[in-house]
């Protein structure tokens, strides 16, 4: 074997392992709603399958299907249920494929472009595409993408003994990009073939969504669309709400916490798991929530301080509340409900807050040297624990803006340390000893340009070669048959990250 025919083996197999590993991210996701059994009854589920079976009887095309309704009215319930069910509806001979992405439960599953992406690397990887997982002339231009998910539907669609289902939980989570053709949810069909399914559920209406006009006509006819708020889809769940709305629900949850834990030490916790996007680990949260300026202090929770028994015990208390999922090989806490974050952000949130947030989350990836600002740390927990919301916002700021001071008094010492250049601008000594990892380049970025401290977020990512290095190496691009240089792969990537993270 050839040391070219290695490389593309290799190459291959390694896009295997991230598929693969993307996929168990979301079925983990999956096997938490099967186990939880939260749908009692619902007549969503055969008045689907009618419409849905009718159309593969005749072989005729039509449009996705979709569920929509409001927090907690059972949509991930429905998609998980119809996930189980849908192998039963088909002779035994038939073959039936199933991919299920939940929208943001991952960063390749947070855009438009990169969940398309690794969809049809999914679908190539399940009918065995003889081409590869990634063709040679692969591109990032959405209409490339668009054109490839097009070019797979009609290679299933020759695949007589072949069904594949598409299911897409909270499709208005999915964050668009400027570069999006027409409109953010233009890539999906109108029209698909009698032999693929796609099934997506949305919280806003389907008028609402970011589609054409031509796919908000084709989708609101009655016989693709269930609002669960009508009569014929009336769908009962197994949960603790009882006549109130799943929202008053969840805020009265909120207010308990308060209560228990103290309204300065839960909106922390609450912040750092709403802006961390995709998730934080117990050792990443204790990092952000417990002093280390007074190891014999007594740590309080109504003074936004944890230890890690109290992390322990809010985190079982929050159990209704929060996810554990894994990524990237970590244990990640994540909010179970997005409505979770939108409370957090009407409680505890405002500009300031936000940004020194962001700072704090970005030098996990990116610690400090700790010794030399021993005496710059600290927090101030002498404050009144009965405060409005405009109080707990500036308590969020005052937690985190001493470390963002220390990080840049930081930055400005070491840089003018290195013994060559002073004003190299390349020179990151934040990040001199970083081994680089798929959420370095996946998160990172994402927390210093949010952070707006555009001097750290180009000393650690746009000017560090070693951190694009690290993400072309993750990324793999292929293009034009490999004969592209290096620099011009770790340019074309940066261009594509940076347009990932244009703020919507």
């Amino acid at each position: 074997m050839d040391t070219t025919q290695h490389i593309k083996m290799r190459y291959k197999s390694i896009e295997q392992i991230e598929i693969f590993h993307e996929h168990s991210t979301h079925l983990r996701t999956l096997h938490e709603h099967q186990m939880a059994r939260a749908l009692v009854s619902s007549t969503v589920p055969s008045r689907l399958k009618q419409n849905l079976m009718n159309n593969f009887r005749n072989g005729s095309r039509h449009a996705p299907y979709f569920i929509c309704g409001a927090h907690g009215s059972g949509k991930s319930a429905l998609i998980t249920s119809l996930y189980e069910d849908v192998p039963n509806w088909f002779q035994p001979n038939t073959r039936v494929h199933r991919v299920i992405r939940f929208a943001a439960a991952s960063p390749r599953s947070a855009y438009n472009l990169e969940l398309l992406r690794v969809i049809c690397q999914q679908i190539s990887i399940i009918y065995n595409i003889p081409e590869g997982y990634l063709p040679k002339d692969a591109s990032f231009d959405p209409l490339y993408i668009n054109n490839w998910f097009q070019n797979l539907l009609r290679r299933v669609e020759d695949m007589n003994n072949h069904i594949l289902f598409l299911f897409i939980d909270d499709l208005h989570l999915l964050n668009p990009l400027d570069c999006d053709i027409v409109a953010a949810l233009s890539w999906l069909p109108t029209s698909l073939p009698w032999n693929v399914q796609l099934i997506c559920t949305s919280t806003p209406p389907v008028e609402q969504l970011k589609f054409t006009l031509m796919q908000k006509d084709r989708f609101k006819s009655v016989e693709y669309l269930f609002n669960l708020a009508a009569e014929e889809n009336e769908t009962i769940l197994k949960h603790e709400v009882n006549e109130e709305s799943f929202e008053d629900f969840l805020e009265k949850k909120f207010t308990h916490l308060e209560l228990r834990w103290g309204k300065k030490g839960f909106s922390r916790l609450a912040c750092y798991i709403t802006l961390s996007e995709y998730g934080l680990s117990e050792t990443e949260l204790l990092e952000l929530l417990m002093p280390v300026d007074d190891p014999e202090a007594m740590l309080e929770t109504e003074n936004g301080n944890f230890c890690f028994s109290s992390l322990k015990k809010i985190h079982n208390e929050m159990k209704f509340l929060l996810r554990d999922k894994i990524m990237s090989g970590k244990v990640l806490i994540q909010w179970r409900y997005p409505y979770c974050a939108e409370i957090t952000h009407k409680r505890y949130l405002d500009a300031d807050s936000i940004r020194a947030i962001h700072c704090a989350i970005s030098n996990i990836f990116f610690p400090t040297d700790n010794e030399e600002n021993d005496e710059e740390e600290g927090y101030e927990n002498n404050e009144n624990s009965e405060k409005d919301v405009s109080d707990d916002k500036k308590s969020v700021i005052s937690q985190t803006l001493k470390e963002k001071e220390k990080d840049n008094s930081s930055i400005s010492r070491k840089s003018s340390a290195h013994p060559n250049d002073d004003t190299s601008t390349f020179y990151n000594p934040m990040a001199a000893d970083v081994s680089y990892s798929m959420r370095h380049v996946e998160e990172s970025w994402h927390h210093l340009m949010r952070s707006d401290d555009m001097d750290r977020f180009k000393q650690i990512a746009v000017c560090n070669f070693d951190f694009l290095l690290a993400a072309v190496s993750i990324w793999k691009i292929e293009c034009n048959n490999n004969k592209l240089s290096k620099f011009t792969y770790t340019t074309m990537l940066f261009i594509r990250h940076a347009i990932y993270g244009r703020l919507c």
